[in-house]
């Protein structure tokens, strides 16, 4: 329902009045905490996309990279993202492990842990994640209004520190 009623008009008005180019998102990906170095170009390409529809191309490139800043952000604060395995390997703990840790509610709020882990891992939600790296899904089973809400949640997760940043030097 938010999809249909507010995010995908939305994404339409913009488009409509603000044909973004890539350049023109920019200012969401540079500098961004929850963008680490190297990957504003990916986010950059997942986010316009997105932007202009291409749910199939924002997922591809976008859901790499939540895992990703996930673990960078987890790393920062402390949280240990790997696990040693008894022959003495090191593994990493995948993106459900993140996505239910305590620290993704207190990072994230429980909202938006909720959110992503029903679109991304849960059996109960979409599992995108899943289906889309184990190439379960075909183009048409991925242009969906579950990928539209995940484009969405990457914007709203780059945009978090951003709005932050604002608040706190207006204060």
């Amino acid at each position: 329902v938010r999809v249909r009623v507010l995010i995908e008009p939305a994404r339409q008005q913009i488009v409509a009045e603000h044909p973004a180019r890539p350049v023109d998102l920019l200012f969401l990906v540079q500098d961004n905490p929850f963008v680490p170095r190297g990957r504003e170009g990916l986010f950059l390409r997942g986010l316009h996309a997105g932007l202009h529809g291409d749910v199939v191309l924002a997922l591809h490139l976008l859901l790499p990279q939540i895992e990703n800043s996930l673990r960078e952000i987890f790393t920062a604060k402390g949280v240990i993202t790997s696990k040693l395995e008894s022959d003495d390997s090191q593994d990493e703990h995948d993106l459900g492990w993140m996505l239910t840790h305590a620290q993704m509610a207190k990072i994230f709020g429980d909202g938006m842990a909720f959110d992503l882990r029903g679109l991304l891992v849960e059996r109960f939600g979409l599992n995108l994640r899943n289906d889309i790296a184990h190439g379960l899904l075909a183009e048409s089973q991925m242009i969906t209004e579950g990928a539209v809400y995940a484009w969405w949640l990457t914007l709203r997760l780059c945009c978090f520190p951003i709005a932050a940043a604002r608040k706190e030097s207006k204060a």
